[in-house]
């Protein structure tokens, strides 16, 4: 059954709050499944069954028949040719744990899945990188890591997410009652945004950091405060996801795991501060590209040059990551399919692959860390042949030591041999 019986009911709710009573209809009313609207004394209203139907299943008798009395009130609706489709023609409805053949989704999982583990992979082996090479640690190297540490987060969550989500785990499809697990889902679903607002803040950070350097604006005094850095890519997080969490909790009806979230009034508690730090970081860059340009046309000197080097991947990052990471908060209307899926599939397929644009730009398509790792081979290179050939020293000098020895013990056995011999 796919029809939200908290939608149906809020609905009802509503549009009881918006219904002028006369003497000759029924109050609109929630049955506990469906929502029946106003309907004339003495007449009947047929709605169909509240299941989704299967798009390869053409059944007739698929409606809900309930009948308004002459004195307005409602009777007890038939639930006969319902009950009848679920037990005989199961296979038509997509039930919570047994959906209808939906090649689209199915394809979307295993692309947003798959993406999501080869980002983490990346992200994963980038913060490696970025710890193991020692020769470019620096404040924005600091920066890049606490970034890739944000989507180690986001795309870990991610991938715990859609796995549960692909076994119905939080409707209870492997035996957990879902209203115990409720908190796991919430849960998950709060990393999941508290992972994506921070990973956007550090991206501002790339930004704010940039200005400080090479702009005219520059405040080297910040350079020994990164506590602000961090009080503001994980601490600002908390506060807005508190802030989301403690609204969704305090509404009149908290739908199961605060789904669907996208439409939702309350998700402006994090889209807002994602725009700002969005909006921000494009005027960032927006002064560094005039600064640059304004420098390359005075002279083409090695700093500008420098420069440049290092902004591009920023600049080419924050557009791309940000709008990216705004479609994650909305989700369009599912009546025409093929933008429905065009959208979804775009949306999916930029989201998951985050992580590896941050790994390419920021650490593996980087001229500098390709610099520094190619030095690091080669010193393994070199240092390979060392050790060998110290190994094999060291065993040339056990082996004569043991030689020497040997040849002690045995003229140590002679002498005492001959002594027994000739007393």
């Amino acid at each position: 059954m796919r029809i939200s019986v908290e939608k149906e009911e809020a609905r009802c709710r509503e549009l009881v709050a918006n219904y002028t009573q006369t003497a000759d209809s029924c109050l609109p009313d929630f049955d506990g499944s469906i929502c029946w609207e106003s309907c004339p004394v003495g007449t009947s209203m047929q709605l169909e069954c509240p299941f989704e139907f299967c798009t390869h299943c053409h059944l007739q008798d698929r409606f809900v028949e309930r009948r308004c009395s002459e004195n307005g009130t409602w009777e007890s609706a038939n639930y006969e040719n319902c009950v009848f489709i679920f037990t005989h023609n199961g296979s038509c409805i997509e039930k919570i744990c047994h959906g209808c053949p939906d090649p689209f989704r199915d394809s979307f999982r295993v692309i947003t899945l798959w993406l999501s583990v080869i980002s983490a992979i990346l992200m994963i082996a980038s913060l490696a990188t970025f710890i193991k090479l020692k020769s470019l640690q620096c404040r924005r190297l600091t920066i890049h890591k606490h970034l890739v540490a944000a989507y180690i987060i986001r795309f870990i969550i991610f991938i715990i997410w859609i796995v549960l989500q692909r076994d119905q785990v939080f409707n209870g499809c492997t035996g957990l009652d879902p209203k115990k697990i409720d908190w796991l889902c919430k849960l998950i679903l709060a990393t999941i945004m508290y992972s994506t607002l921070s990973s956007v803040l550090w991206m501002f950070l790339e930004g704010a950091y940039l200005v400080s350097r090479f702009t005219v604006f520059a405040m080297r005094s910040t350079e020994g405060h990164f506590l602000i850095y961090i009080a503001v890519g994980w601490g600002l997080p908390v506060l807005f996801v508190l802030g989301w969490v403690l609204a969704l909790e305090l509404q009149p009806v908290v739908p199961r795991c605060w789904l669907p979230y996208t439409g939702n009034s309350m998700m402006w508690l994090l889209i807002g501060p994602m725009s700002v730090a969005l909006g921000l970081n494009f005027l960032f860059l927006l002064v560094i590209v005039v600064v640059l340009v304004q420098k390359l046309w005075a002279s083409n000197t090695a700093e500008s040059r420098k420069i440049w080097k290092t902004i591009k991947a920023t600049l080419l990052l924050v557009p791309l990551l940000g709008l990216t990471n705004l479609l994650l908060f909305y989700e369009p209307n599912s009546e025409n399919k093929v933008a429905y899926h065009a959208y979804m599939l775009s949306s999916a397929i930029l989201q998951h692959s985050q992580g590896i644009f941050v790994g390419i730009f920021y650490c593996f398509g980087n001229a500098e860390v390709q610099t520094a790792l190619r030095r690091r081979i080669e010193r393994c290179r070199l240092y390979q042949p060392l050790v060998l050939k110290n190994r094999s020293f060291s065993v040339a000098q056990a082996n004569t030591a043991a030689h020497r020895r040997t040849d002690q013990i045995t003229e140590e056995t002679t002498m005492v041999d001959n002594k027994t011999l000739y007393g």
